[in-house]
């Protein structure tokens, strides 16, 4: 089958038709290497400390990056839907297919980070995207987060106060703040995944919907966790790190709070270029699991799709079965992972790791010294906004005096 192209103004067909045709040559490999490394550089920018000189707005850069990645994250689901419609089968590229429908051409390339059609277009797409997602996931998060916290500072005043006789309380707490998390991070990844890919902030709550995607990609789920319990540690590193400085460079002390301050951001601004991908990286990693039980569900009349969902329907007929093929072995042990018992053997073992996850947050904070509960305990990089901003307010405020002295 065709896809036929509607037609556009001269400059916005002329790009259009560009891009439908692909681009071919070294020149335009370079072309694509270089924006992939713009786009890198710049989530980390907004993710790092570097955007913190902005003071407390510095927090805007990590929406902006949650709202770029949710796009991102519709524009795999859509990909994964077009290699098993019928068009895929029938060789219609990607690119042609996206450029019969508004709500798909906007995924052609990837998105921007400021300029749209529009100027600043993308910019705003960015921050509306981005409130409503770290708004939703902190919804879920909040109590765990909170509970670890006011644990922590209670074990703090118990320390302070010679109060050991009750010390067994502040642990408990931890681990009753870990099983309500992990209890969460069940269903969270795949709630944002939903709420991306549908466009509609109130699929998120979608509960029965939710479990029912889950249940047809555990073993997919089971990666995930996975996936975030191994990238958490190079993470959490990078978070300690900055606190042990003085101990390994006694000069880094002496030199002036201006001079800290400057060599903190550099730092955090590399942080910066890997705590950015690993975001990206496990949540396109779930819209992908998404997309694949949707297209299941969808096939089975077991959910109505709604929001950019029934576009992609219309469009790519995701709801027509592929062609049978032969079942190979990876394909009968994911429908094992279907059964009673392959859901429960991948539930344990994704509890398990999801509290291995929990225990390198509790053990990160232990190791670091961090007042401020967003910044360590209700908000994790990986999870629901990677603001990496490590910066000490008193740092920023003895630099501020340094360079204005007498303000």
């Amino acid at each position: 089958m065709s896809a036929e192209v509607p037609e556009l103004s001269p400059p916005h067909g002329a790009r259009l038709q560009e891009v439908i045709a692909g681009s071919h040559g070294l020149a335009a490999k370079f072309r694509r290497v270089g924006a992939f490394f713009l786009k890198l550089g710049m989530g980390a920018f907004f993710c790092s400390g570097m955007f913190g000189m902005l003071g407390p707005l510095g927090i805007v850069g990590a929406v902006l990056a949650v709202g770029w990645t949710y796009r991102l994250m519709q524009r795999c689901a859509l990909r994964v839907w077009w290699r098993g419609s019928p068009e895929w089968y029938d060789g219609v590229r990607f690119e042609t297919l996206a450029a019969t429908s508004a709500e798909l051409r906007l995924h052609l390339r990837w998105p921007n980070w400021i300029r749209g059609e529009r100027w600043f277009s993308a910019l705003a797409e960015n921050f509306v995207t981005g409130i409503r997602g770290v708004f939703n996931s902190h919804v879920l998060t909040v109590i765990p987060g909170l509970v670890w916290f006011l644990t922590w500072e209670g074990g703090w005043d118990n320390s302070f106060n010679f109060g050991y006789e009750q010390s067994f309380v502040n642990p408990s707490r931890y681990v009753l703040g870990m099983l309500a998390f992990v209890a969460v991070m069940f269903y969270l990844p795949m709630a944002q995944a939903r709420q991306a890919v549908t466009g509609d902030w109130r699929s998120f709550y979608q509960f029965r919907s939710v479990r029912c995607l889950i249940r047809r990609r555990w073993l997919g789920c089971l990666i995930l966790a996975g996936f975030y319990a191994l990238l958490c540690v190079p993470v959490m590193a990078l978070k300690v790190f900055p606190y042990f400085i003085g101990q390994n460079d006694p000069g880094f002390l002496d030199l002036g709070a201006a001079e800290q301050l400057r060599r903190l951001r550099g730092y955090l601004f590399v942080a910066g270029l890997f705590v950015f991908p690993a975001f990206v990286f496990l949540h396109a990693f779930a819209a992908r699991l998404y997309a694949g039980a949707l297209r299941d569900a969808v096939q089975d009349r077991a959910i109505v799709p709604i929001g950019f969902e029934s576009v992609v329907v219309e469009k790519l007929h995701i709801d027509v079965p592929e062609p049978r093929r032969e079942i190979s072995a990876p394909t009968r042990w994911m429908l094992w992972t279907g059964s009673v018992t392959g859901r429960i053997t991948a539930g344990i073992l994704a509890a398990l790791l999801w509290f291995a996850f929990a225990f390198q947050i509790v053990v990160g904070q232990f190791l670091k010294f961090e007042a401020d509960p967003m910044k360590g305990w209700i908000n994790q990089p990986l999870v629901q906004m990677p603001w990496f901003d490590l910066t000490p307010a008193q740092l920023k405020e003895d630099a501020r005096e340094e360079l204005e002295p007498g303000k």
